[in-house]
């Protein structure tokens, strides 16, 4: 059943949203679907309907999901920000219906042999969007104050190399590797663009450090390759120096930063 909205707006102690424009920046429906809603509110056969029905209505959201944005948003905030541990974020994409129980479980599955978060699992398998991941660790995870910066820090790299701007895209993957200084994934990314740059000494510091995190990982291996293919003897010296010092250790494979491109 369609929930009857007392409101169609929010407070949230600091700042006043509409529902629309809360679904639209939690990612639940796209700033086209929000206007297209809003044009339909107009005519005759949504007469007296509020927003968040004709987004039932129209199939947008579900009437759970509509329930949780009107009804216990602003008091599942105020719970997660007294009591911070209580509550995972998979706990509260559940309780919005943005995941089953049986995606809640496959994640946690998958979780015990994989070095990843839940969020970024549950992004990387398609059950929900970057965007609503960002926004509900924004609001509601304690993660927020390293992992919300680190995906913005990404967010922002992906913008960089889109519009070729080099510089740009490695004073943001800097800045993500002072917030998690082992990950595998951001060395080999800067690796790869001072490969690309001809930054070769530049390149293989970052190489090795991505090498030590997680040797096995596809896109590590891929930049280890480019190396040793494009400067076949810095490679050369470059490995034999690599295996002296740091041998070889097994580690789930990671890839979930590997739809990034430079090209």
């Amino acid at each position: 059943m369609t929930p009857n909205l007392a409101s169609s707006s929010l407070d949230h102690g600091f700042h006043h949203l509409l529902l629309g424009q809360l679904l639209q920046q939690a990612g639940i429906i796209s700033w086209d679907e929000l206007q297209t809603a809003l044009q339909a509110q107009k005519r005759e056969e949504y007469k007296g309907h509020r927003l968040g029905e004709v987004l039932v209505v129209m199939g947008l959201v579900s009437p759970e999901t509509l329930e949780f944005f009107a009804s216990r948003f602003q008091e599942v905030m105020a719970e997660a920000q007294a009591h911070p541990h209580e509550r995972k974020i998979g706990d509260y994409l559940q309780e919005a219906h943005l995941l089953s129980p049986e995606q809640v479980e496959e994640i946690l599955e998958e979780q015990g042999y994989k070095n990843e978060l839940f969020g970024n699992l549950a992004v990387k398998k398609k059950f929900i969007k970057q965007q609503t991941l960002n926004f509900f660790v924004e609001h509601l995870s304690k993660e927020k104050p390293v992992q919300a910066r680190i995906n913005q820090h990404m967010i922002n790299v992906k913008s960089y190399l889109k519009l070729n701007n080099i510089k740009g895209a490695i004073l943001e993957l800097r800045e993500a590797i002072k917030l998690d200084p082992h990950s595998h994934k951001f060395h080999a990314w800067l690796a790869q663009i001072y490969l690309e740059e001809k930054l070769t000494s530049i390149a293989q510091i970052h190489l090795r450090k991505a090498l030590q995190a997680n040797p096995m990982d596809p896109f590590v291996q891929s930049v280890s390759n480019n190396f040793s293919v494009s400067y076949p003897t810095h490679f050369q010296s470059f490995n034999q120096d690599l295996n002296q010092n740091f041998p070889p250790k097994q580690k789930a494979p990671d890839t979930s930063w590997v739809e990034l491109s430079i090209s």
